[in-house]
């Protein structure tokens, strides 16, 4: 309803899961997922579903014929499941090579993010859409929003942030209001 594009990215096979944890993150806070019901909501307010991989795992680590059956896996699910692939990815872990790069270019992604910080740089348009740099936003705990906190204000800078409808959202002008003035 504010008209601010949003993805969810979303593990296929954990889909609508309780008291989820990964393994390869070292996390164990537990966490209940999105149904594909939530999904679909989602999808008819405007929210693009992106994949995350049909598996939770490091996939700079697997073979390439692995990486390329996770990440089918994902896209197909999501397909069959709310019509259309995805064309968003997010690396689990911001972990990917080469090889994870052309698979997921083979099977008609289109961008792909990292777990990398970006910088006051980055909020322009990227020219490598298989590596940009995201704020990651989410969490089960009270310290996962205070990171995201953090560090929304060290991209951002000192800039006021506004409550709104009980978000707090950072105040960002426009480029090109700042270059007016």
């Amino acid at each position: 309803s504010e008209g601010v594009p949003a993805t969810v990215f979303v593990i296929g096979s954990d889909v609508g899961k309780e008291d989820v944890t990964w393994d390869e993150a070292g996390d164990k806070t537990r966490g209940t997922l999105l149904s594909w019901a939530d999904l679909a909501g989602l999808t008819l307010r405007g929210w693009e579903i992106g994949s995350h991989c049909d598996e939770h795992v490091h996939l700079d680590r697997r073979p390439a014929t692995e990486q390329s059956r996770l990440i089918r896996a994902g896209i197909e699910r999501i397909s069959r499941e709310l019509g259309g692939d995805p064309v968003a990815f997010a690396y689990p872990y911001g972990a990917y090579n080469q090889d994870t790069i052309e698979i997921l270019r083979a099977n008609g992604v289109r961008v792909a993010v990292t777990t990398e910080r970006p910088g006051a740089a980055d909020l322009s348009p990227a020219d490598d859409h298989f590596r940009i740099r995201r704020l990651a936003v989410g969490g089960w705990a009270w310290h996962h929003f205070v990171k995201t906190f953090i560090r929304t204000l060290i991209v951002v800078g000192p800039l006021a942030m506004l409550p709104r409808n009980g978000v707090v959202v950072p105040a960002v002008e426009s480029p090109a209001k700042q270059a007016d003035g």
